[in-house]
């Protein structure tokens, strides 16, 4: 797994989730390692203002780097109610570095250790 893919997540959800102005703010996060996949899911409350919000404000870059980093091997989901946002992020994982950080390892940092 890429360092640091699922941090934007969680800085997102508490962001979001711990709105000052709620009357219970909550979180949940739940992560689920299998043999070649990963799940991570997001749940978080939201405010009214907050809903009628884009929900992929700053998951933009996210997008991005998934698609660079796990071309056609992820799957992100974002689903926004009034009061709860939620983020599923499926991941299938192999035991070779994906392109983009093979390259980056060979070009920025000699790899001292088998994956």
């Amino acid at each position: 797994m890429a360092p640091l893919l699922l941090l934007p997540f969680v800085e997102n959800a508490f962001r979001r989730g711990s709105d000052a102005h709620a009357e219970c703010s909550w979180v949940s996060l739940d992560l689920v390692v299998k043999q070649n996949s990963l799940t991570f899911k997001v749940i978080n409350s939201q405010s009214n203002t907050e809903s009628d919000a884009s929900p992929d404000l700053g998951l933009s870059s996210i997008r991005q780097r998934l698609q660079l980093l796990y071309p056609h091997q992820h799957e992100l989901k974002v689903v926004s109610e009034p009061d709860t946002l939620l983020l599923v992020l499926h991941v299938q994982l192999t035991h070779a570095l994906p392109p983009a950080l093979t390259e980056l390892a060979r070009t920025s940092y000699p790899l001292t250790t088998t994956l």
